[in-house]
């Protein structure tokens, strides 16, 4: 079953009207609709609803599979303009003005964007600016949803429409007078979504490779990773052109899953030797670094664009506190960047 979350019943109306099997259920103050295969759920507004209201529904409805969020967002930049819909990569959390950074990842591989889900509404443009640092877009339920689907173990997706700029205050009865075009406009994306989803076979265009690709294993993520790897594949070898060939007696070590994501990656360094060779290179460094443990990442730019790094550390005691700082000043900063640079060293 897939349950569809909504702050409010204005952007859920034309899910509801769409699908005659769905018949109302009572549910507290949250409104849940429960279908053959279809579940739609209003929460209300704000985190502490979504907490409460998909918390028990997803208790009550055990054969949820997957969740989609659809709603509302401003945005914090301006790529994201009025009207767009934003499928989300990313959700952090604002509580009380301070950043949390305890995020979750929807189940869409390709999306960009990341939001960040806030305990109060936006209304200071100094706010707005200060978030735009950490994400694209802002709205207040989806870290909460993210949460309850994480502890589930269940996969999400999250489509926000833009409705407003995090800048400049919009009144919710102006939000409200609108509310039914956003509804069909969401609807309209959660079709083309199940219809993208839904198509007769997993692959829509390598026609050539059909036979290939079904010895893999293919979840919706890995297909949608095909996908985009398969325009580039095209591009750089002509179309029909051979796929990577694969090892059948080492991939039979592996797990179905995991013989599908090696396959990939081959795809990745087929299509970038030079930036696969480098990256090598550059893990080798990491590697040999003598304090490289479990709780300190260094982390670089997978594409090589950037030769800036992002150290992340695990600290819960003065001992790790002193290993980071140990691990800070023996960081091999230089010979990585050489290498993201293309020198030798």
């Amino acid at each position: 079953m897939k349950l569809l979350v909504f702050a409010h019943s204005g952007e859920a109306h034309e899910f509801i009207k769409n699908t005659p099997s769905l018949k109302s259920h009572a549910h507290g103050e949250g409104r849940l609709h429960v279908g053959d295969d279809l579940a739609v759920l209003m929460t209300g507004e704000g985190m502490d609803r979504v907490f409460l209201h998909l918390g028990q529904a997803l208790a009550r409805l055990a054969s949820v599979e997957k969740v989609y969020n659809f709603g509302l967002a401003a945005s914090l930049i301006p790529e994201c303009s009025l009207g767009q819909i934003i499928s989300v990569r990313t959700v952090y959390r604002s509580l009380f003005e301070r950043m949390e950074f305890k995020s979750y990842s929807s189940c869409d591989d390709l999306a960009v964007f990341d939001c960040i889900s806030s305990f109060d509404r936006i209304l200071d443009p100094k706010e707005a600016k200060k978030l735009s640092h950490f994400g694209h877009l802002v709205d207040r339920e989806l870290w909460a949803v993210a949460a309850l689907c994480h502890f589930h173990h269940i996969p999400f997706e999250s489509f926000k429409l833009i409705s407003d700029y995090g800048d400049q205050a919009i009144s919710c009865e102006a939000l409200k007078s609108k509310a039914q075009e956003y509804s069909c406009r969401l609807y309209e994306k959660f079709q083309q979504t199940l219809k993208h989803q839904n198509s007769p076979h997993p692959f829509s265009k390598p026609l050539d490779h059909r036979e290939f690709l079904s010895k893999f294993y293919w979840t919706q993520s890995l297909r949608r990773q095909f996908e985009a790897l398969y325009k580039r594949w095209e591009i750089a070898n002509g179309p029909g052109s051979a796929l990577p060939a694969i090892d059948e007696e080492e991939n039979q070590k592996l797990s179905p899953k995991k013989k599908t994501i090696r396959f990939l990656k081959k795809m990745k360094e087929s299509l970038s030797p030079t930036n696969s060779a480098v990256r090598k290179d550059i893990e080798a460094i990491i590697d040999s670094h003598p304090s490289t443990s479990k709780k300190f990442h260094i982390h670089y730019d997978n594409h090589l664009e950037s030769k800036n790094l992002k150290v992340t550390m695990d600290i819960s005691s003065q001992k790790d506190l002193d290993r980071g700082k140990q691990f800070l000043d023996t960081l091999p900063l230089k010979k990585i960047q050489s290498k993201i640079e293309g020198k030798n060293v």
